[in-house]
């Protein structure tokens, strides 16, 4: 036996007595590993569901913003639909006209607060639905000031403008966008589509208000939407005044 091998087995020999002689080092020292050892594993799972949610967060995040492009132009595509509808009908437009294709785009796409017609003065005279969106009916649109410099953007170049993220006269927040209908030149008025963004987003993600509010407090902040609406490739073909 090497002489640098005896004091090992010398000193191996040695705890084993003193820990058969004393049981209760033995327990103390179990105690110890186990602590240390589920202290360790709690932490490793802890580590594991951090990450295995910042995964579901990123996933949930690339999800909504896909989808709130997508659900956004088709509904822009629709209210295109309208404005030449409108611009088809001979001299002023009517106001049952117009209700029924604006019933009809609300009743076949959700997440849409209010379709509404607005004249040339500025001023909102027919709102689809009418009801919760009363605040809305026969305001000058054009004397507040986002909603006013959408307006004068919209007329000024003939092209959609949305507002920035603003507090809806219905209260809640959300933004509007107004595209304008022309006959032979002449500006007729603006149709108006308005989105909140709880319905909004409750609608692109499918899911019900009281889990959109739990994801919402997660994963999704109201700035969150407006970078998606200003900044995502492609929502510019919407002009967005600001």
């Amino acid at each position: 036996m090497s002489g640098s091998t005896a004091p090992k087995i010398m000193f191996a020999s040695v705890m084993r007595e003193r820990l058969t002689r004393a049981p209760g080092l033995v327990a103390a020292t179990a105690f110890l590993i186990v602590l240390a050892a589920t202290f360790y594993a709690q932490l490793e799972i802890q580590a594991r569901e951090d990450e295995q949610h910042a995964v579901q967060h990123r996933f949930a995040r690339a999800h909504i913003g896909q989808s709130l492009q997508t659900y956004i132009d088709t509904r822009f595509l629709a209210v295109r639909g309208i404005v030449s509808q409108l611009t088809m009908i001979p001299g002023e437009i009517r106001r049952a006209e117009f209700v029924s294709l604006a019933r009809r785009f609300h009743e076949n796409f959700d997440g849409v607060q209010a379709v509404n017609w607005v004249d040339h003065g500025g001023v909102a005279r027919w709102i689809v639905p009418l009801q919760g969106n009363e605040a809305v009916k026969d305001r000058n649109l054009g004397a507040l000031d986002l909603p006013g410099r959408a307006l004068n953007a919209a007329r000024t170049d003939g092209l959609p403008h949305a507002t920035a993220p603003i507090a809806l006269l219905q209260k809640g927040g959300g933004f509007a966008s107004y595209f304008p209908v022309e006959q032979d030149g002449k500006l007729l008025g603006f149709v108006k589509v308005v989105f909140c963004f709880d319905d909004l987003i409750g609608s692109v993600a499918g899911l019900a208000r009281a889990t959109w509010s739990l994801l919402r407090s997660i994963t999704v902040t109201r700035s969150f939407l407006s970078r998606r609406m200003h900044h995502r490739s492609g929502w510019n073909r919407y002009s967005s005044t600001r």
